[in-house]
């Protein structure tokens, strides 16, 4: 019963040793920039941007397609006048 409580305790300090060790350490990931086929490695906590920041370039970038999408205003007159 001893050994098993001995035991017990050992595991856990061995487990809290390897965490106080990763904490340390920043998790990186591979990321392709804008244009480029080169991959870039970067801190996981540079990755996360702002929810303000994201709508911005979410509005951004839907404005931009709505203006892409829509037709050139020469070809809109025509179309009214039955050219």
């Amino acid at each position: 019963m001893i050994t098993v409580t001995l035991s017990s305790c050992a595991s856990e300090k061995v487990k809290a040793e390897a965490k106080k060790a990763n904490e340390g350490k920043d998790e990186y990931v591979w990321v392709y920039p804008t244009g480029s086929n080169i991959p870039v490695r970067v801190k996981k906590s540079q990755m996360t941007t702002p929810d303000e920041v994201t709508k911005q370039n979410q509005d951004a970038l839907r404005e931009l397609q709505q203006l892409k999408s829509a037709p050139p205003p020469d070809s809109q007159m025509a179309a009214t006048s039955g050219r």
